[in-house]
């Protein structure tokens, strides 16, 4: 229950006791009551669960990551070197973001590269799960790479680079040629199909290749990206889509020469 309702609820108890001379009828003043009892014990959840975090945030900066790049007032960014999370879709988010946001990420950033420094993989996915757990990392495209390569066990091992304040630079781990124009969520990659080999990323089988993938709207089925308004369509025949990747990838599709598939080959992102 929001500030505005529970402020309703105080006019209308005060509308009615001075409506009616300081007297209300018995029944309906238990129904205000109880009402003001339920905005209280909402407003006092949510103080619990407010206080929950931040409890987490101070066990994870001091008991967890007692060596953390957090605690060092100098250090201003830092860039994780792990393959298969942080991708260039981050990048294009950073670069459109307020300076809140950019905080935000940063210190995502920096948990996460924290949390992959000890040299025992469980170690390492123990660590980025309680970052998950606890709420520190908050944004849903990042906690949906994480979730991947949790659930696969390959964790590596990260490398920490102090970088420029005012550079925010996060690695790309696409080997292909990947748009990320799209930022919002839901989200998922649509494959740009192709019969030419050369300049191709990877093989889906037969003669069909990978040429890139562009993330549009929409959501996954097991690895199928489902672009929204197109659910369960064939969508290798819409020229919608042949148009986008003539546009979006001009170096690898051109004249309608690729067609949209929901598998890229292997990689499923948020």
């Amino acid at each position: 229950m929001n500030l505005e309702n529970k402020q309703n609820i105080d006019e209308i108890i005060n509308h009615f006791i001075v409506s009616n001379n300081g007297k209300i009828d018995d029944t309906v003043l238990n129904n205000l009551i109880e009402i003001k009892k339920l905005a209280l014990e909402e407003q006092k959840n949510q103080n619990e669960q407010e206080i929950k975090r931040e409890e987490n945030l101070i066990k994870a900066k001091q008991n967890r990551f007692p060596n953390s790049i957090l605690s060092n007032p100098t250090t201003t960014a830092v860039v994780a070197a792990l393959a298969g999370f942080l991708t260039s879709s981050i990048v294009a988010f950073i670069q459109g973001s307020s300076n809140l946001q950019l905080e935000e990420l940063k210190f995502q950033s920096e948990l996460i590269t924290n949390a992959t420094k000890p040299d025992d993989k469980n170690k390492r996915i123990e660590l980025l799960q309680f970052n998950i757990d606890a709420g520190l990392i908050k944004d849903p495209y990042i906690i949906s790479k994480l979730d991947y390569i949790i659930k696969s066990g390959n964790v590596p091992q990260s490398s920490v680079t102090t970088i420029d304040p005012n550079q925010y630079i996060l690695p790309n781990d696409f080997s292909i040629p990947t748009v990320n124009d799209f930022i919002g969520s839901p989200g998922c990659y649509i494959a740009a199909y192709s019969h030419q080999k050369e300049m191709s990323a990877s093989s889906v089988g037969g003669d069909i290749y990978v040429m890139g993938q562009v993330r549009v709207p929409g959501h996954y089925e097991g690895r199928i990206c489902q672009p929204k308004g197109y659910e369960g369509q064939n969508i290798s025949r819409l020229d919608y889509f042949k148009e986008l990747f003539d546009q979006k990838l001009p170096k690898v599709c051109i004249n309608k020469s690729c067609w949209a598939g929901g598998d890229t080959g292997g990689f499923v992102g948020r």
